[in-house]
């Protein structure tokens, strides 16, 4: 897994996210997990800078086949990353939640507002990511945030 999500990642093999995806609700299935149940399905967003740089953002490719897959409604744009951080797999536990503390508002509230939503990303370790963007998402009024990811990352404890 780890070598298939720095492939798509920093191989930029743009395919991986559509076959992750389909992974993903094949398995969301197989265990009674309905994706199309959703109001929305939104993605982490990528700060812009590291988008041009990659040239494609890796969890919007899941997110977006996992909507067309499931019949869920893709939520485009709604949420951003209002600041640049380090990259969060060079950080201890403790550094990843101040990383990112802050670093993500919703800029279209009027598409989770009382929407159930589900928010998709690629790895998930310490779930400080996903923590800080289910929270922006609840300030702005959804009713529910569920998280959904490619893989669960392992912390190294030193």
């Amino acid at each position: 897994m780890r070598d298939a999500i720095c492939l798509m990642k920093f191989g930029k093999k743009e395919f991986l996210g559509r076959w992750f995806a389909a992974r993903m609700v094949s398995w969301a299935s197989a265990n009674g997990v309905e994706t199309g149940g959703y109001d929305c399905i939104v993605s982490v967003p990528m700060h812009p800078v590291k988008m041009r740089e990659r040239g494609f953002d890796q969890s919007q490719v899941i997110a977006r086949e996992i909507a067309r897959l499931s019949g869920a409604a893709y939520a485009a744009g709604v949420i951003r990353r209002k600041r640049a951080g380090a990259v969060q797999s060079t950080l201890s536990k403790r550094d990843r939640l101040e990383n990112v503390r802050n670093a993500f508002g919703v800029v279209r509230p009027e598409a989770v507002k009382g929407c159930r939503v589900l928010l998709v990303d690629d790895i998930f370790t310490t779930g400080a990511t996903a923590e800080e963007c289910a929270r922006a998402l609840i300030a702005a009024g959804a009713r529910s945030v569920d998280v959904f990811v490619a893989a669960r990352g392992v912390e190294k404890w030193n």
